[in-house]
């Protein structure tokens, strides 16, 4: 802003003082506009490619196989399941749990080969992202985390409720094996959509322990499993 007003005010002058043949003060603005312009493009040289796929971290061992396990959850081979995961953010279910125990029952069971693929995410010391730098093209096709969502938020309210019913250990034991898939996955996400995805399942896994915690039916145990796993 300031380059431009002094360049203003220096045309202005220019021409009032015919300093500029009347001919040849378009040339001279321009000419100064672009002075400043050309010391800003010098300032240093631009960084092509700074970053490549070998830059992003992968575990040692089983990235591949992790991160298709992983996708079997959110990516182009995500299994499909009819599935209204339990809105668990909603009012009622967090002032009225125990109503909604079938429906949670219900939702628990039809991700049964969810659970399944969260088992085998636990058996890798880290899960991987080898996502092809091609999928990140605009013509790609996305990965949908739709169903990672969904599972998260089933495995969040199955927890909450069985601390309600009386087993705090059974719901801390399930959270916690959501937990750790989610722990191993975040450090090697390489996409901005499966980090935020991690993170917003991080969150919500803190505010369901919070609420197993400070039910007054938690037990010690229970509290150790969430401790060793948040």
């Amino acid at each position: 802003c300031v380059t431009f007003v002094l360049v203003s005010l220096m045309v202005w002058l220019y021409r009032r003082r015919d300093w500029v043949p009347r001919g040849r003060w378009r040339v001279a603005t321009w000419c100064l506009a672009l002075l400043p312009l050309l010391f800003i493009l010098l300032d240093s040289p631009p960084i092509w490619h700074d970053y490549s796929r070998s830059d992003f971290p992968n575990p040692k061992k089983d990235a591949e196989e992790s991160d298709h396990w992983f996708q079997r959850l959110g990516g182009t081979n995500a299994i499909e399941f009819p599935l209204e995961a339990p809105h668990r953010g909603s009012q009622e279910i967090v002032t009225n749990t125990l109503a909604y125990a079938d429906e949670i029952k219900g939702a628990w069971q039809d991700i049964e080969e969810a659970r399944q693929i969260i088992a085998r995410l636990n058996t890798f010391d880290g899960i991987g992202d080898t996502a092809d730098m091609r999928q990140w093209d605009l013509d790609a096709p996305r990965l949908n985390y739709v169903t990672w969502r969904n599972v998260a938020q089933v495995y969040q309210a199955y927890a909450v409720l069985k601390a309600a019913e009386g087993d705090p250990e059974e719901g801390a034991r399930q959270l916690a094996e959501l937990h750790s898939v989610v722990r191993k996955a975040l450090p090697y996400a390489a996409t901005l959509m499966r980090k935020m995805i991690l993170i917003a399942i991080t969150w919500m896994d803190i505010e369901a322990a919070h609420r197993i915690a400070s039910d007054p039916r938690c037990t010690p145990q229970a509290l150790t499993v969430l401790r060793d796993a948040f």
